[in-house]
């Protein structure tokens, strides 16, 4: 068994790294779709008494247009998404990539071509819209009761990879320069649900890394708590003059002892059977002190 002993440890201190606004924007999903006042992005999120969201959040889930989790789109989508979580990681080769995912999903496939059909496109354009509605219903109804938003959550990753992939192809990328399957979350725009309107949606093919994204200076992110009449929790985006704090790295040198080395012998002694030898070492330290006294 080998034994573990600690040689020495220190600390060193750092400035913490800065959370880069471009960085987190790139693994944001969002909805690209423009806001209006009738939209259930604005009725579910924005001010107004809680109640009544949730019962028009209980109503959508009873309509045709809410996408359960046991729906055979979500179903056909499982696939995919376990197919990108094993499979999608940065610096993958998109040739082999499409390869095997042409082999597993022909119909998602579709999307990844130069021009795909019209039909396809719309289609594809409605259920993304859909299992956006079902994620703000599901988010409403998980204040009041406990509910599942991952199967849609999972659902949105596919497609915005998808989305991802195909602006890769078309710019002449080999490799994958995005982050994994479970590194994109999903983000509410509050911004758009107070502000209807505000966010007139982006086209299809373009990048939402900068959708909703533009802001006045200073103003905060709002958060909507159940049971209040609006905003009540907000988090400036700055902090002043005051300086960030530093981050401690504890540091620690260990050694580990795994066995004893053969080395030659410094002595050897015979006893026999019965013999006892003993070897008794005494260190003294002895201190004298003589005083004189002349006169």
């Amino acid at each position: 068994m080998a034994i573990t002993q600690e040689m020495f440890r220190f600390v060193t201190t750092r400035r913490p790294e800065q959370a880069l606004r471009y960085r987190v924007d790139r693994r944001l999903v969002r909805d690209l779709r423009a806001t209006h006042p009738g939209s259930l992005l604005v009725t579910l999120f924005a001010a107004g008494p809680f109640p009544p969201k949730v019962s028009a959040a209980e109503a959508y889930a009873r309509g045709s247009g809410f996408v359960a989790a046991d729906d055979p789109l979500v179903l056909a989508l499982e696939p995919a998404a376990d197919y990108f979580r094993r499979e999608l990681v940065p610096g993958a080769v998109l040739a082999d990539l499409q390869a095997a995912f042409q082999a597993e999903q022909p119909a998602l496939a579709a999307l990844l071509a130069t021009r795909p059909s019209a039909n396809v496109l719309q289609a594809t354009v409605e259920f993304i819209g859909r299992l956006w509605d079902s994620t703000y219903t599901l988010v409403t109804l998980g204040f009041d009761r406990y509910v599942s938003t991952q199967y849609c959550a999972d659902a949105l990753r596919v497609y915005q990879v998808l989305r991802l992939w195909w602006l890769h192809v078309a710019a002449g990328r080999e490799t994958w320069t995005g982050g994994t399957f479970d590194e994109y979350e999903l983000i509410i725009d509050l911004d758009a649900a107070q502000d209807p309107g505000s966010r007139t949606g982006t086209p299809a093919g373009t990048s939402a890394g900068t959708a909703g994204r533009d802001r006045a200076p200073g103003r905060p992110a709002a958060l909507i708590a159940p049971g209040t009449g609006g905003p009540s929790v907000s988090v400036p985006l700055t902090v002043g003059g005051t300086m960030p704090p530093v981050v401690g790295d504890l540091l620690l040198v260990e050694q580990e002892l795994r066995r004893y080395e053969l080395g030659e012998m410094a002595e050897t002694q015979t006893i026999m059977r019965g013999e006892r030898r003993e070897q008794t070492i005494r260190t003294l330290a002895r201190t004298s002190q003589t005083t004189t006294t002349t006169t």
